[in-house]
């Protein structure tokens, strides 16, 4: 196979080997490859074509919204938040438009830019909510708002069925599979969330959610035990996003149990330095666990790392 191309643009090349015998399940691999990689390429795309040119619809504000959340700051992700509300404005029944507005929350949270957490958290599960009734069968939407209301307000049966709609719609998109993989933590199924993420990173391996991705990993292998992996898997996605909460919160945790010197980033002092609110008695708000023995082993590694009851 030597590749696809559109208006110029490389999108996806590369080589597979088999027989003739083999031709059907190549047929099966090429396809989910080409599907894998040509989306999110597709999509970066068309986010760099209307990232200079005047809005005039509220596909134009959508797409500059997602090119200025994925710059990753809080000032971006505010500035995508009204571009969303604008594109809401100009068509009230754009499902994507509400399921884009309360990603600006899953974010928010993730990064600790939320100022009033109950009062944030419960307007982008609204939004969430809002998307669904529009957008029941668009795999983005499912995705998006399936993982808001499962990660704003716990709703893990509602948000999971959301997210497993998606998958089942197209189980080659890369995003669905990272951001169902989260959701299999939550629910407590870490085997299956490194099974999805593992592929997202397989059909796309330079996508802008990597670091998100390779977080759900390290959780994963956590809650599995297995705590070398887990570190050797967060260290991966510090490096490429250092303000992180879940991954500054996972390296102190899977350090403190795979029984490694500590080093600054993961001491607990250090996590207290980007996150002073935290305790062990707030862990449950920052990730949903179903399973309490999984809420019980990450507040057992933190409470032996040193942070605060």
């Amino acid at each position: 196979m030597a590749g696809v191309e559109i208006t110029g643009a490389h999108l996806w090349a590369d080589h597979f080997d088999g027989g003739l015998e083999d031709v059907f399940d190549l047929q099966d691999k090429v396809t989910a490859s080409v599907v894998g990689a040509i989306e999110p390429t597709v999509l970066e795309a068309e986010l760099e074509r209307v990232k200079h040119k005047p809005a005039t619809s509220a596909w134009d504000y959508i797409a500059q919204g997602f090119a200025s959340q994925r710059t990753w700051s809080r000032e971006a992700n505010a500035e995508a938040l009204r571009m969303f509300r604008q594109a809401l404005q100009l068509d009230p029944s754009s499902g994507v438009a509400y399921a884009a507005a309360s990603q600006c929350y899953t974010w928010r949270k993730s990064f600790g830019w939320l100022a009033d957490p109950a009062s944030e958290t419960a307007e982008g599960a609204r939004l969430a909510r809002r998307a669904l009734e529009f957008g029941r069968s668009e795999l983005i939407i499912l995705a998006m708002a399936g993982f808001g209301i499962a990660y704003l307000e716990g709703g893990l049966d509602f948000g999971g069925a959301a997210m497993d709609r998606a998958l089942e719609l197209n189980p080659n998109t890369p995003a669905a599979l990272g951001i169902g993989g989260w959701i299999s933590i939550f629910r407590g199924e870490p085997d299956l969330a490194i099974e999805q993420v593992q592929r997202a990173i397989q059909l796309s391996p330079v996508d802008a959610l990597m670091f998100a991705w390779q977080c759900a990993g390290a959780y994963a292998h956590f809650s599995s035990g297995r705590y070398k992996d887990a570190l050797s898997w967060v260290e991966k996605t510090l490096r490429e996003r250092p303000g992180y909460l879940p991954a500054a919160r996972m390296i102190v945790a899977s350090a403190a149990l795979a029984g490694v010197p500590e080093r600054p980033e993961t001491s607990v002092a250090r996590l207290r330095q980007l996150e002073p609110t935290l305790r062990i008695s707030n862990l449950r708000d920052q990730i949903p666990y179903r399973r309490p023995e999984d809420l019980t082993r990450f507040a057992d590694s933190l409470r032996k790392a040193g942070l605060p009851e």
